[in-house]
């Protein structure tokens, strides 16, 4: 091709493809930030993400992340070890826990769309006394939900995070039930 084949362009037009290419570099840079926050997922993330959530307490991956045990159990807090209801002063009021699991639930990114407090989170388990707090956590989340409750916390937080959460729980006493 000779110099005299190639169309000209006109100023306005360069400034257009010119646009054109910011915008383009604009929505990717975003994209990439959006992915690196776990703000953005594709359609299968979301779906594998959906299918974790589904899966229950007894599941392997679950007990691995989450170091499940009958705390993690929404029944564990409702009887002790010979099927006699348990201790009511070591229990919070059903009020309380299904208020725990408000602020969980609200606090938890389980969508593509939504990003966790963890610090709120935290806090909850931070206000607990026992162990066996946590499974009437578990019990009133279920209740609310119709989700599993550790599906849920693994799906929502990162290892770092579970690990933390794991600390905190490992603090409170252990009342055998």
């Amino acid at each position: 091709m000779t110099a005299k084949n190639i169309p000209e362009v006109s100023g306005g037009q360069m400034k257009t493809i010119g646009f054109l290419i910011v915008v383009i570099i604009v929505i990717y840079a975003a994209i990439t930030i959006m992915k690196r926050f776990g703000l953005w997922r594709t359609s299968a993330e979301r779906a594998e993400a959906q299918k974790k959530s589904e899966q229950s307490v007894a599941t392997k991956e679950a007990a691995n992340v989450m170091n499940v045990s009958k705390i993690f159990d929404p029944v564990t807090w409702s009887k002790d070890s010979k099927g006699r209801p348990s201790i009511a002063k070591l229990l919070l009021s059903g009020a309380l826990a299904k208020s725990y699991a408000q602020k969980i639930q609200k606090n938890l990114g389980t969508s593509w769309y939504q990003y966790s407090n963890e610090t709120a989170i935290y806090n909850v388990f931070r206000s607990l006394t026992n162990q066996i707090q946590v499974s009437q956590i578990a019990f009133a989340y279920q209740a609310l939900t119709s989700h599993d409750f550790a599906g849920d916390l693994n799906n929502g937080l990162t290892n770092a995070k579970l690990n933390v959460i794991n600390n905190i729980i490992a603090t409170k006493p252990s009342y055998s039930l």
